[in-house]
């Protein structure tokens, strides 16, 4: 993975927390600590009393042990088995906890079709939820599996912590940048460029467009909201890439007029720290 992209599994998971305290939650998702091969996993327990209707979370259950498999780690036979066994380990070490309390709850990036496959052949079959297209449910033995597949997800900003991991080369995932540029959801945008910069790079003249569309008082409170975003961003930018940045602000100097730019020149010459002789 190259070094300029953030890796999804700890975006994932400050999602998902984020998520969680939306809907009254007083923490977010925890360690699964059991085993060596369980402890990074996600544990997110919902009292029955938080309403989580038309949420995230709207078809989970009291105790929910998650497990993310991101476009790069695709769910495999080995990887389900696993996590089957996570969930009978806390059933084992938990003896209040009914299994009846308890759903598996896989979220893939890409639609897992080997692994459906071999769940079907081995007479395990995996059936679309009734109302969710993009919900498989399963029972194995005790256990109540849901697989969440992020490329089938509706395009619902209640979705969008989950549809920002759909394969970013897919229809879908490019949907989802420009319904979350019509929305001015920037932390979503910026997550993914930093996930999939090269992706998302590709799709920026397509957001403009959008921008375009805008009347002049929708376009006047984008503005506004993208200033803050570019006072965030400069900063940031001036360190990681500076000369990228010089680029930009050369760009920006020749679309001002002569007075405008001496003007402006004359403003940061007078901001530069003088140097002691």
């Amino acid at each position: 993975m190259p070094k300029s992209e953030k890796r999804p599994d700890p975006v994932f998971k400050q999602l998902m927390t984020k998520a969680a305290l939306g809907v009254g939650l007083e923490k977010g998702p925890t360690e699964l600590q059991i085993a060596q091969t369980t402890s990074s996993d996600m544990l997110l327990v919902i009292p029955t009393n938080i309403p989580i209707e038309d949420t995230l979370f709207d078809f989970f259950r009291t105790t929910n042990v998650i497990e993310f498999k991101s476009a790069s780690d695709g769910l495999t036979k080995e990887a389900f088995a696993v996590q089957l066994a996570r969930v009978y380990l806390l059933f084992a070490e938990t003896p209040a906890l009914e299994f009846s309390q308890i759903l598996n709850v896989i979220v893939s990036s890409r639609y897992p079709r080997e692994f459906l496959k071999y769940s079907q052949d081995e007479g395990c079959p995996f059936r679309v939820d009734d109302n969710r297209e993009w919900l498989y449910r399963a029972r194995i033995g005790y256990q109540e599996v849901a697989l969440v597949v992020c490329e089938k997800l509706s395009l619902e900003p209640r979705y969008g912590s989950w549809l920002l991991f759909a394969d970013a080369n897919t229809q879908k995932w490019r949907d989802f940048i420009m319904m979350a540029a019509s929305q001015h959801n920037w932390e979503l945008l910026e997550l993914a460029r930093d996930l999939r910069p090269k992706e998302f790079n590709a799709m920026a003249s397509q957001v403009l467009e959008l921008f375009e569309q805008y009347g002049p008082k929708e376009r006047a409170r984008l503005k506004a909201d993208w200033w803050e975003v570019i006072d965030d961003l400069l900063p940031k930018m001036s360190s990681e890439n500076p000369e990228k940045l010089l680029d930009l602000m050369d760009h920006a100097l020749s679309t001002l007029k002569p007075e405008e730019r001496e003007r402006l020149l004359n403003f940061l010459m007078n901001k530069t720290p003088k140097t002691e002789e």
